[in-house]
């Protein structure tokens, strides 16, 4: 157990966040903030800052021990609006901290979901994961515990397009290497499926929704040997949790873990082929450095290209889950200055070519030690970024507003209001359902579409496309008023996945879900 402790601890140093959001338009006036929360009474930590409505929620841990939850929600300029304590025995003073942005994500409802861990044995030898919801209000109103007689680990947690949750983790069983651990419950948190995937020691410091299959794929990191060598490890999932391949990336030394980002459906239907990014750092022996490395691997996990795009001496690693938006990712990266204090830099990497275009060094007090742990895109076309300060004391929870330029208000007051630079909207639309009447095809068979328009009008101009896994267009149909199926010969159309979408010009009217064959 304290090896797998151990680990996990160490690896949370480099942790990181999301569910990533769009990137909207920035309009009129930009706010910055630099904000700083503490209390006379408890040491506060708030690594976890999500948008919400006209402002943010803040989720953290209080008490020296990290153990108790607290709920404070803000104002678009970073004030304090409430703050709630949770009570006591409800929250549990031998949980272990909420300490990275993945542990929390708010639900469609308006909920606040929080994944976490906490000890059964008064010994410590006993861990299971629980899942909570909490009202908008910071109430508590469901928590449900998994995992087995040993020590089990949450560390993320997302809602799924069922209105379920996914978790993942590890789970390591007495005297027995760890292994990753994912968990999929319903809308109440009831549970559906659980399983662990790889007999060594692993941890799943993340697992994704595959909107194209209605899969699942986590990443994390493993050691075959249980040793000191830590390679990175991404898993692909069936719908039910069965593996469906894995993918080890490994320079055979102490690597960091795998952050796994796969191709968004805007991205596909902006041409980007069906692929996972993944964002890690290999440990460089003859420099005795962590090269910050992307990664792209197909659909079926095999590697494309890596390039590596910072190699500084003082980076370690990640310390958030990556944001990507018009081909650019953001996260924040750790490291450590020669006095061994811990700092934060805001990066941004060119995905298309794995290519670094800017490094930022954020407004905290580079004396004291700064864990910034969750980053996400705000509504007004910025970042939100948390986390807190462990030293010197008290410990206090920091919320950090910056634009997509990786601006602050340093050296400007925090305060004030200052003007910041528009970035490209991404626009995200609803789309209808069109019904593929014979999916999967067979060889030889000819795909049938049927398309409803509903309360819509038929319009000259309108077409059906077919795209394929790569995001290239393998055939195209006007549509003829009236007309209520559409037949595409299988001999244009190649085998794999693809997407049936209804178009006007450029503009995306309905799409299938993906198919195969």
């Amino acid at each position: 157990m304290k090896y797998l402790i151990h680990n996990i601890l160490f690896f949370l140093i480099l942790q990181f966040y999301f569910s990533p959001r769009s990137a909207q338009a920035q309009e009129g006036d930009f706010i910055y903030f630099n904000k700083s929360y503490w209390a006379d009474t408890m040491n506060m930590f708030a690594p976890i800052i999500k948008p919400y409505e006209d402002g943010y929620i803040a989720v953290g841990t209080y008490s020296t021990y990290m153990g108790h939850l607290y709920v404070r929600r803000l104002d678009e300029w970073g004030n304090t609006m409430w703050l709630n304590v949770l009570d006591i025995e409800e929250s549990g003073e031998d949980f272990n901290g909420v300490v990275t942005g993945n542990q929390v994500t708010i639900a469609s409802d308006g909920s606040i979901i929080l994944v976490r861990s906490k000890e059964y044995d008064w010994e410590g030898e006993g861990m299971n994961i629980y899942l909570s919801k909490i009202s908008s209000e910071g109430q508590f109103v469901w928590e449900k515990s998994f995992g087995s007689p040993y020590i089990d680990v949450g560390l993320y947690v997302e809602e799924t397009s069922d209105n379920g949750f996914i978790i993942s983790g590890a789970q390591q069983e007495e005297g027995m290497p760890g292994g990753m651990y994912v968990i999929k419950t319903d809308s109440e948190g009831e549970l559906l499926w659980e399983n662990v995937y790889d007999d060594s020691w692993g941890v799943a410091h993340c697992v994704r929704e595959v909107w194209w299959d209605d899969g699942y794929v986590i990443s994390g990191w493993i050691s075959t040997e249980g040793d000191d060598y830590y390679d990175m490890h991404i898993v692909k999932l069936d719908e039910e949790g069965e593996m469906e391949w894995e993918h080890t990336i490994s320079n055979y030394d102490v690597d960091s873990y795998a952050l796994v980002v796969p191709t968004t459906y805007e991205e596909f239907l902006e041409g980007k082929p069906l692929e996972y990014l993944v964002l890690g750092a290999l440990y460089n022996a003859e420099t005795g450095n962590y090269d910050q490395t992307l990664f792209r691997l197909d659909w079926e996990g095999e590697l494309v290209w890596q390039k590596t795009f910072y190699d500084e001496e003082d980076m370690i690693g990640s310390n958030t889950y990556p944001l990507v938006a018009n081909g650019k990712l953001y996260t924040v990266m750790h490291y450590e200055s020669p006095g061994l204090q811990h700092g934060n830099k805001l990066i941004c990497v060119n995905v298309e070519e794995g290519k670094l275009e800017w490094v930022k060094n954020l407004p905290v007090d580079e004396e004291g030690n700064v864990y910034l742990r969750d980053i996400n895109f705000t509504p007004d076309g910025g970042m939100i970024i948390g986390g807190f300060q462990s030293w010197p004391p008290p410990q206090k929870g920091i919320a950090i507003k910056v634009d997509m330029q990786g601006n602050t208000c340093w050296p400007a007051d925090c305060d004030s209001l200052v003007m910041g630079t528009s970035v490209q909207e991404l626009k995200t639309e609803e789309f209808a359902l069109i019904k593929v009447l014979n999916s999967p095809l067979q060889a030889g068979e000819d795909l049938v579409v049927a398309l409803d328009l509903g309360e819509a009008e038929w319009r000259a101009g309108m077409y059906l496309e077919v795209v394929d896994q790569y995001g290239r267009t393998t055939a195209k149909k006007a549509l003829v008023n009236g007309r209520s199926s559409y037949h595409f010969s299988s001999r244009n159309l190649g085998g794999g996945m693809f997407i049936v979408v209804l178009k006007e010009g450029d503009r995306v009217i309905a799409n299938s879900k993906v198919l195969r064959f």
